[in-house]
C-alpha cells in the first residue's frame, strides 16, 4: 500500500524534533530537513504511540518488508521541495553570506570535478539524469540504516520513504550520526509488536 504525501505541515514531536536533530547538511540542505523529519515523524507516531487511537487499530497499518526501496511517491516527495533549477545558483544564508559551492537541478550541488561544474545551466533531461544518478545509491543507505534497528522493527513504506528524503540530503553518514537515528536506536520493539521507547 502506497501513499500520497501532499502534506507533510503536520509536525509530531514523537522522537525527534528539528533543532534536536544535529545533522551536518549545507544550509540548502537543512532548510529542506524539517519537512522531511515530519513525514517520519507522522509515521513514527502511527507506529509506536501505544495510547493513541491508531495502535487500536495497528491491524490497518502496511508494514514492508526487506529489501526496502522508495517509491514513486517518495521520488516525487523529494522532487516536490528539492524543486528544479535549471541554472546554477549559490543559496544565500539567512546571515547575507552565501554557500561555497553551485547548486543545479534537483538539488545537485556542483564539487569541483563535477561534469557540468562549469557549466551556468543544463537541460531538464541533463536535470532528470543527474537526479537518477543521485538517487542510486537511497535504498542501499535506507538498508544499511535500518538494519542497524532493532531486528523487531517494521517499517512502514511512508517511513522508508521519509527516510530515503534524509538521506539524500544528508547521507547515510549524517543520518547515522544524527540524534535522530540515535533515539530511534534506542527504541524496543517486541515481538507482539508493543513498543516501548526509551530516550
Amino acid at each position: 500500500k502506497e501513499e500520497n504525501y501532499n502534506n507533510s505541515s503536520d509536525y509530531v514531536s514523537i522522537v525527534c524534533n528539528t533543532d534536536s536533530a544535529k545533522i551536518q547538511a549545507t544550509s540548502t540542505q537543512r532548510d529542506s530537513i524539517s519537512l522531511h523529519l515530519s513525514l517520519l515523524t507522522e509515521e513514527i507516531k502511527r507506529l509506536f504511540d501505544t495510547e493513541s487511537e491508531v495502535y487500536e487499530n495497528k491491524k490497518n497499518i502496511t508494514y514492508v518488508k526487506p529489501p526496502y526501496k522508495i517509491s514513486k511517491h517518495g521520488i516525487k516527495f523529494i522532487k516536490k521541495f528539492e524543486s528544479c533549477s535549471l541554472k546554477k545558483y549559490r543559496y544565500k544564508r539567512k546571515n547575507g553570506t552565501y554557500e561555497k559551492y553551485y547548486t543545479v537541478g534537483w538539488g545537485h550541488v556542483l564539487y569541483p570535478g563535477d561534469k557540468y561544474y562549469n557549466r551556468n545551466s543544463i537541460t531538464q533531461a541533463e536535470a532528470d539524469q543527474l537526479f537518477i544518478e543521485d538517487t542510486k545509491w537511497l535504498n542501499q543507505s535506507c538498508n544499511n540504516l535500518i538494519s542497524e534497528l532493532s531486528p523487531h522493527f517494521k517499517p512502514t513504506q511512508g517511513f522508508v520513504d521519509g527516510l530515503c528524503s534524509l538521506i539524500y540530503n544528508c547521507g547515510e553518514q549524517g543520518i547515522r550520526n544524527s540524534k535522530f537515528f540515535n533515539a530511534l536506536k534506542r527504541c524496543r520493539y517486541y515481538k507482539d509488536d508493543k513498543t516501548n521507547i526509551y530516550y
